[in-house]
């Protein structure tokens, strides 16, 4: 099926050759959008993946090219983005797909195992960001899809690396969005599950069979749209059901020293009821300081 709802739009995907970002490209194709395919893989005759995919596309009926510059090196980024600019004139739409994982216990993990990591996930963002950001503000308009994971909100064994950088994702995400939304650039995050060849060995059960790309699809569309004009949002996105995660805080409990009991004490707090959203940090500090002084008026009676 083929809409029009993002007709004239130029949409740079990473990580766009297979998987997720494959599903996300030919989805936005339909739709209208130019499509960057960016992705380093090859295939065993050392093809690029990313220009079987532009063709893929181009013989749909769609607009699509491939680049094939790698992400985790700023100077390949800074160019990337130029090359775009100077036959399109413009940037509307970025969707940070590309990823790796190191799968080792933390303490087995090298340096370069970190940093491999990190250069993908962590520092490509900053990379993109930084280059594409001003480009979107030129023409006041950009939407912005960075990807998270349960695995960075909930810790996973032998994934220490990709945790941390997804769960910096979430931080980011937020940040950009009060910084970038002034300028109608909005971005938004999705933590997605779906059986891909990242997490194949993860997801061996056949259950997982249907937990297919595109049932991830729908709502990177919708968030790459003008139909989004809310960012900062994680949107946890699987088996064709959406929806919105956020942090909570519970009830705020004090702690005695003198009274000991410490293990009791830790788990009255563990085990606080009434959890509230918090939507931003200043919603935070106010609730800090209305404890302290609910708690201020307490130490007084």
């Amino acid at each position: 099926m083929r809409n029009d709802i993002l007709t004239n739009r130029v949409a740079l995907i990473t990580g766009a050759a297979r998987g997720l970002g494959y599903s996300y490209a030919k989805l936005l194709a339909r739709a209208g959008a130019t499509i960057i395919v960016n992705d380093i893989l090859q295939n065993n005759n050392g093809e690029f993946e990313a220009e079987k995919v532009a063709e893929e596309i181009n013989e749909m009926g769609g607009i699509a090219e491939a680049c094939t510059e790698s992400i985790a090196d700023s100077t390949s980024v800074s160019e990337i983005t130029k090359q775009i600019i100077k036959k399109y004139k413009r940037i509307d739409i970025l969707i940070h797909n590309a990823g790796n994982i190191v799968p080792k216990q933390f303490l087995d993990h090298k340096q370069e195992d970190w940093k491999d990591v990190m250069d993908v996930h962590l520092n490509g963002t900053f990379y993109l960001l930084q280059n594409i950001c001003p480009e979107m503000i030129k023409n006041n308009y950009g939407r912005i899809v960075l990807v998270t994971s349960s695995m960075g909100m909930f810790g996973a064994v032998n994934c220490s690396s990709y945790a941390a950088s997804k769960m910096a994702i979430w931080g980011l995400t937020k940040s950009i969005d009060a910084e970038m939304a002034q300028y109608n650039v909005i971005c938004n995050a999705i933590s997605p599950l779906a059986k891909t060849d990242l997490t194949k060995e993860i997801l061996q059960s056949s259950f997982y069979d249907e937990f297919t790309c595109e049932k991830v699809a729908d709502i990177v569309l919708i968030l790459c749209s003008d139909a989004a004009k809310r960012g900062g949002n994680i949107y946890l996105a699987s088996n064709g059901v959406y929806s919105l995660i956020d942090i909570y805080q519970n009830d705020g409990k004090t702690i005695n020293l003198e009274q000991g009991h410490f293990e009791e004490q830790i788990e009255s707090i563990n085990h606080s009821s009434s959890g509230k959203p918090i939507k931003s940090l200043m919603q935070m500090t106010k609730r800090i300081f209305k404890d302290a002084i609910k708690q201020k008026k307490y130490d007084k009676s």
